[in-house]
C-alpha cells in the first residue's frame, strides 16, 4: 500500500490504524473485520475499534446482514465533504479569533522553524501583498508559481534578486541575476529575504536540514532588508553599465563578513556580463 496515502489520511485526522483500515477497504472492497486484520497483519481488536470510530464518523458503512461486513464511503464524496467542513470551520474560527485578538500594535519578532512552515509563510505574504514585494533568494521561483501569478493579476510589482538562475519557469517578476565567479557557500544555498509593501519582512536560511526564519513588522528591519535588496540590484546595474568589476580589492575592509563569505566574489565569470 502506498505509504504516502496513509500519511495524507493521517494529515486529515485519521489515526494510523484508521487510515490503514479505510485504505484497504477502498483498495479491496467490502470486507469484514477479520479479513481486514489478515490483510493488514494486525490484531482484530484494533481493527474493530477503528471500524467503530470510522462508522460513527460516517467514513465506512455497515452492510446489512449477519457477517458484519463494511464498505468504504466513496473517497471523492468523503474528501469533498471533509473539504467543505474544514472550510466552514476555518471561516468560523477566523472570525472568532479575530474578535479575540488584541488591538495592540506590536513590532515583535516571530521565529519560524521548518522548511514547509517557512515557505508557507512566504507564500502567504505573497497572497496578501497589495503593492510591491522585494525578494533576495536562491529558492526556485516555481515554488511560488501560483502566488506570483496571482500577484501579476492583482497588479502587485514583484522584484527579485539572485545570484542563481532561479526563474527557469519564467515567473512574472522583475528578475535581476548577478552571476558570480564562485558559488555562495553551501550552507547559504537555500535562503530568502523578503519585504512586502514596506510593512513586513521575512528572512531565513537553512540551518542543518531545515530553514529557520524570522518574521517581523519592525520598521527598522523592514528598511534594512529593503535597502539590502535594493543595493544588490544597484551594484549589479552599475557593474553592467561599467562592464567591469566595481568592488576592487583595495576598497575592501578585510572584515569578518568578507572572510566569512569569501568576500562573496562578486566578479563576473570570464566572458559574462548580464
Amino acid at each position: 500500500m502506498d505509504k504516502s496515502i496513509l500519511r495524507n489520511l493521517e494529515q486529515l485526522g485519521f489515526t494510523p490504524m484508521e487510515a490503514a483500515v479505510y485504505a484497504v477497504l477502498v483498495q479491496k472492497g467490502e470486507m469484514n473485520g477479520s479479513r481486514i486484520a489478515r490483510e493488514l497483519n494486525v490484531s482484530r481488536s484494533s481493527v474493530y475499534a477503528s471500524l467503530e470510530t470510522l462508522y460513527n464518523k460516517g467514513t465506512v458503512y455497515a452492510v446489512p446482514g449477519d457477517t458484519n461486513m463494511y464498505r468504504p464511503r466513496d473517497p471523492e464524496e468523503l474528501l469533498d465533504t471533509m473539504k467543505k467542513d474544514f472550510s466552514r470551520t476555518a471561516d468560523s474560527l477566523r472570525t472568532s479569533l479575530k474578535e479575540m485578538r488584541s488591538d495592540r500594535t506590536e513590532y515583535s519578532y516571530l521565529n519560524i522553524k521548518g522548511t514547509k512552515n517557512f515557505l508557507s509563510r512566504a507564500a502567504e505574504l505573497l497572497r496578501s501583498a497589495r503593492k510591491e514585494v522585494y525578494m533576495n533568494t536562491c529558492i526556485n521561483l516555481d515554488e511560488f508559481g501560483p502566488e506570483l501569478e496571482e500577484c501579476r493579476r492583482r497588479g502587485v510589482r514583484v522584484i527579485v534578486f539572485s545570484f542563481d538562475n532561479i526563474n527557469p519557469g519564467g515567473q512574472p517578476v522583475e528578475f535581476y541575476r548577478h552571476p558570480v565567479a564562485e558559488t555562495v557557500p553551501e550552507d547559504d544555498d537555500v535562503r530568502l529575504m523578503m519585504v512586502c509593501d514596506m510593512e513586513t519582512a521575512l528572512i531565513g536560511k537553512v540551518q542543518g536540514e531545515e530553514i529557520l526564519g524570522t518574521f517581523t513588522r519592525n520598521p527598522l528591519l523592514v528598511s534594512i532588508v529593503s535597502e539590502h535588496i535594493h543595493n544588490d540590484i544597484y551594484l549589479l546595474r552599475l557593474k553592467q553599465e561599467a562592464g567591469r568589476e566595481i568592488i576592487r580589492p583595495e576598497i575592501r575592509l578585510d572584515s569578518l563578513m568578507e572572510k566569512r563569505t569569501g568576500a562573496i566574489d562578486l566578479s563576473y565569470p570570464e566572458g559574462t556580463c548580464e
